[in-house]
């Protein structure tokens, strides 16, 4: 499984990063500055996309590679339940690592889907992905043809999946001005709170209101 990064803080949340050509830990940079002095944030990289020649042999490998990942890191971390976080299709994975934890004996506290979807984000969603996929002068810069075929792997082996009933209390934070959010939303969130931003600022510009709507509500979950 990919490398693990950690950044320092507690009661942390363990990140998945989205399964896009960009994937990879910077994806929470911001975003794990915003949480500084509050939680933790360790991010799973999902394999391929470091320039390793490793591809999911399927969806249920990789799911039980990164639930006994979170698990290891979790015990390191001195939190036997920990809270999942996914961003877009990095949410998937944390969904169902969530479901796939039990499988192995553990329990997740809480799943954090940040403007994730069910189902693809339609022709408009796609097409701005690509435009900034391709935009060498954009935050993302252009990935490699590792990368991509990183990101063909991944998502083939999600390309029938659909979500089954959560495994943990749900959060959706959902960005008012995702090309998304009037069309699509997630099944199983048992709450969901809208921030101002699109899919890519909620870990951008709009990290910090990510941030206070993640905490806010996991502050609320624990009493």
């Amino acid at each position: 499984m990919g490398r693990r990064h950690q950044w320092e803080g507690a009661a942390g949340l363990f990140a998945f990063p989205s399964l896009g050509a960009a994937s990879g830990p910077r994806e929470y940079l911001a975003l794990a500055g915003a949480l500084a002095g509050g939680r933790g944030l360790t991010v799973l990289a999902h394999p391929g996309f470091a320039g390793e020649a490793v591809l999911p042999r399927g969806r249920r490998a990789l799911v039980r590679a990164q639930a006994e990942a979170v698990a290891e890191a979790a015990d390191a971390a001195g939190q036997p339940r920990p809270v999942l976080l996914g961003h877009s299709s990095g949410g998937w994975i944390a969904h169902a690592v969530a479901r796939e934890l039990i499988e192995i004996g553990r329990e997740a506290a809480a799943v954090v889907l940040l403007d994730t979807y069910a189902r693809t984000e339609g022709l408009h969603g796609l097409a701005v992905l690509t435009e900034r996929l391709l935009d060498e002068d954009g935050p993302l810069g252009v990935p490699d043809d590792a990368r991509f075929l990183a990101m063909g792997g991944h998502l083939r082996v999600f390309a029938d999946w659909a979500p089954e009933p959560a495994a943990a209390p749900t959060l959706l934070v959902r960005a008012s001005a995702s090309a998304a959010s009037a069309a699509a939303g997630w099944e199983y969130a048992d709450h969901v709170a809208e921030v101002a931003g699109d899919h890519f600022s909620l870990l951008g510009s709009d990290a910090g209101a990510a941030a206070a709507a993640v905490d806010g509500w996991l502050r609320g979950a624990a009493r």
